[in-house]
């Protein structure tokens, strides 16, 4: 942005965030699981609009967290290539370091670790961010409830009873520090373009501001 300031060049940035899922006491709780489960490890997690904060009722939040973790835990981990594969490896050895980091920062500032959370030995089977705006998703049979809060959400993408589904023909990006302008439809195509305004007189009588010296 400093650079493309210095020569008033336009930029278009979408720069992630910390996405919520809202989970209402109405929900069916294993469809909301699952999409908890998509929406934070779709991609193994690394992906700009990834669910990282869950905000849950409080009536039916011990049962759905313990419904979250079998579906966690149901997910198959293995090569990429392998078929039925939903987890893979992180891209490099560095990543992954940093991965373990965060878990222990995690820790350290009073987390319950529910699942995983280490190396296996064997095998591994509020919701208004003050900074950043990406994406947020809700989750209830309430369909009025869902539509307050999803306008209440502070952010440029907002699922409503799934989490992280992306179309072409969609607007993609966020909000605050998760960027401004937007990718994809004809949204996307805005941040290439630039508006002109080209006026033509067709009067033949003259603008008449101000009065004509041959008539004075």
């Amino acid at each position: 942005m400093t650079a493309a300031a210095q020569v008033v060049k336009p930029v278009s940035l979408e720069l992630g965030g910390k996405s919520p899922l809202l989970v209402f006491e109405d929900v069916d709780l294993d469809k909301a699981a699952e999409w908890a489960a998509f929406g934070c490890f779709w991609t193994n997690g690394q992906i700009c609009s990834a669910t990282s904060r869950l905000i849950v009722h409080e009536s039916i939040a011990a049962e759905f967290l313990d419904r979250l973790v079998k579906w966690v835990k149901n997910i198959k981990i293995s090569d990429p290539l392998e078929e039925g594969c939903r987890l893979g490896p992180v891209v490099s050895g560095s990543q992954y370091e940093k991965v373990l980091e965060f878990v222990a920062t995690a820790k350290r500032e009073g987390a319950t670790i529910l699942c995983g959370g280490a190396r296996p030995e064997i095998e591994q089977h509020i919701y208004t961010d003050k900074f950043y705006g990406l994406g947020g998703a809700v989750i209830s049979q309430d369909l009025e409830r869902c539509e307050r809060v999803s306008k209440a959400i502070q952010a440029g993408i907002v699922w409503i009873n799934c989490s992280q589904p992306c179309f072409t023909q969609a607007p993609w990006g966020g909000n605050k520090r998760s960027g401004f302008g937007r990718e994809l439809g004809e949204w996307g195509l805005n941040n290439y373009l630039s508006v002109k305004q080209v006026t033509q007189y067709i009067s033949d009588e003259p603008w008449g501001w101000y009065n004509c010296p041959s008539k004075l």
